[in-house]
C-alpha cells in the first residue's frame, strides 16, 4: 500500500489569514472612495440616477416579457377560438384583420 503525500495546508491559512484581516480592517478604509463620496452634488445625484436606473432596468424588462407573453397567449387563443367556431369568418391566407387599413 503506498503512501500519500500530505496535502499542503499553507493555501488553507493564507484564506484565513486574508478573511481574518479583511474582517478586522477599520471601516474607515471602506468609505475610501473619493468619488462615491465626494462632495460634488453632480457626481452624488449621477451616482444615485445610475443606481435608480439599474434597479429600474430588470423590472421593466420583466413587465415587457409577462406583456409580451400575455399578448401572444391572447392571440393564440384567438387563432383557436376561430379556428374551431363555424360561425366566424375565416381570414383570407396573408391577411390579417387586425392591421386592415381601410
Amino acid at each position: 500500500m503506498t503512501r500519500r503525500a500530505a496535502r499542503p495546508r499553507w493555501p488553507q491559512r493564507l484564506v484565513g489569514c486574508a478573511v481574518l484581516a479583511a474582517a478586522l480592517l477599520p471601516a474607515r478604509v471602506g468609505r475610501a472612495c473619493s468619488s462615491c463620496l465626494s462632495g460634488a452634488d453632480g457626481t452624488r445625484e449621477a451616482y444615485y440616477g445610475t443606481t435608480l436606473l439599474l434597479i429600474v432596468v430588470p423590472f421593466a424588462a420583466l413587465g415587457v416579457l409577462v406583456f409580451w407573453l400575455r399578448r401572444a397567449a391572447q392571440r393564440a387563443e384567438r387563432a383557436r377560438r376561430a379556428s374551431t367556431d363555424p360561425g366566424v369568418p375565416r381570414a383570407r391566407p396573408g391577411h390579417d384583420p387586425a392591421f386592415h387599413a381601410g
